[in-house]
């Protein structure tokens, strides 16, 4: 029977407090299965030493801020903003078939900021500032008649902190503050990563799949879940994997098509171009692939910034006028994408009326576009401006209100904003 991992006993976490550290070992199939995982992750990094570096993490899972950098940091057991094989294998298995004293250690970590061994009410509320209402995997409201105070404060007791047994014992007797961490988790880890604790006939459930050469070689190719697995063409078993999530399709002619990105490349052939075709379209479905010329008409320029130059563009369905950050990757050190990544993921999570609503977000081999509400007004330094920087106390009032409202609502998440100017 298959089984959807948002309502199986993954999440249960009185099922995991019977189980044993011995019987929940992963399968040698399975520790298979994630090393080709972990290869393809840390291909994309390209670090010395070898592993998953902190970036790449965050671009193939879906955790925003602070919740994904703290599963990281408590996944990284030799604490070198590295994940190596080990840190990699042990801290997935945990998490889908760790009994629940190993997850439960886990869990700690992620809640545990300062890494001293106990977790205060304000590090409680800082993750589960961060959980959905609703799962992202299955729609399934998590958050009902949640009010996150009070979680807080039944975690923590009437306690002023809590350590790790404390945390264990609260997990067990209120598992579904448990539940529902654990499941928000699960839920954003890629489903690549899914599919190897589940059998499951790949080809029989895959989006798209066929014989093409590749690295002088034929094989057969199941494409399914943002990745492309390749059999030698009798074999029941993938001989490996390429995730294609953060890769662009070419074709490059009518035999041949390519996946790319900055630092990777992957050529197939195939024995006519229909074929090619049809490949290409299936990977763009799968990847969610998008052309912003498809949705908006840019219009002429608006502003710069320190990363790209703002235009003005139009909704071709509705008509609303939005603003496009078009910023050019070519120049960007990693440093500087890895920052731009960060307030992509900062955008797509926070949603108030004092913050700049980040509306769609679009991605080529080239360029990176950030749409956003269009504010005709312009900045408070040009509104400042136009009035002499002379303003009614009343006025000033509102405005200094409304930031405060914006940056509250910030640090309810743990971010800080940095650069708190007119201008921005």
């Amino acid at each position: 029977q298959k089984l959807n991992m948002c309502h199986s006993s993954l999440s249960n976490l009185k099922i995991r407090s019977k189980l044993k550290k011995e019987t929940a070992k992963s399968s040698i199939q399975e520790r298979r299965k994630l090393k080709k995982v972990f290869k393809e992750l840390e291909s994309r990094s390209g670090s010395t030493p070898p592993g998953i570096l902190r970036d790449i993490f965050f671009r193939f899972t879906e955790l925003p801020g602070l919740f994904g950098e703290q599963l990281f940091t408590a996944l990284d057991e030799n604490d070198d903003d590295l994940l190596d094989a080990r840190d990699f294998l042990n801290g997935i298995v945990t998490l889908y078939k760790g009994p629940l004293d190993s997850l439960s250690e886990l869990l700690f970590k992620v809640f545990d900021f300062g890494k001293n061994g106990y977790i205060s009410s304000e590090e409680i509320l800082y993750i589960l500032a961060y959980l959905p209402e609703k799962c992202p995997r299955c729609g399934e409201v998590l958050l009902k008649d949640w009010d996150i105070q009070s979680k807080a404060n039944s975690l923590l007791g009437g306690r002023d902190f809590i350590r790790l047994e404390d945390f264990t014992e609260v997990l067990l007797f209120q598992p579904e503050i448990g539940r529902v961490i654990l499941q928000s988790i699960l839920s954003s880890l890629p489903p690549f990563i899914e599919e190897v604790f589940f059998e499951k006939e790949l080809s029989k459930q895959s989006i798209y799949s066929g014989i093409l050469r590749f690295k002088k070689r034929t094989y057969k190719f199941v494409l399914k879940n943002q990745a492309l697995y390749y059999f030698p063409t009798e074999s029941q078993s993938p001989y490996g994997m390429i995730l294609i999530k953060d890769l662009y399709v070419a074709k490059l002619n009518e035999f041949t098509f390519e996946l790319r990105n900055s630092k990777l490349s992957y050529s197939f052939k195939a024995d006519n171009e229909e074929t090619i075709d049809e490949w290409i379209g299936f990977i763009k479905k799968n990847i969610g692939f998008k052309d912003i010329v498809q949705d908006y008409k840019l219009l002429e320029s608006i502003g710069k910034g320190a990363y790209g130059k703002v235009k003005l563009a139009e909704n071709l369905k509705t008509k609303e006028r939005v603003a496009v950050k078009i910023i050019a990757k070519e120049p960007l050190d990693d440093r500087s994408e890895t920052r731009i990544r960060k307030e992509i993921s900062i955008l797509k999570l926070c949603k108030h009326e004092s913050l700049l609503n980040l509306i769609d977000f679009y991605e080529t081999p080239s360029t990176i576009y950030l749409v956003t509400e269009y504010l005709p007004e312009g900045t408070l330094f040009s509104y400042m401006q136009e009035r002499d920087f002379k303003i009614p106390e009343a006025t000033a009032c509102d405005l200094v209100r409304d930031i405060a409202a914006g940056l509250n609502y910030l640090h309810s998440y743990g971010i800080i904003h940095r650069d708190i100017k007119l201008e921005n």
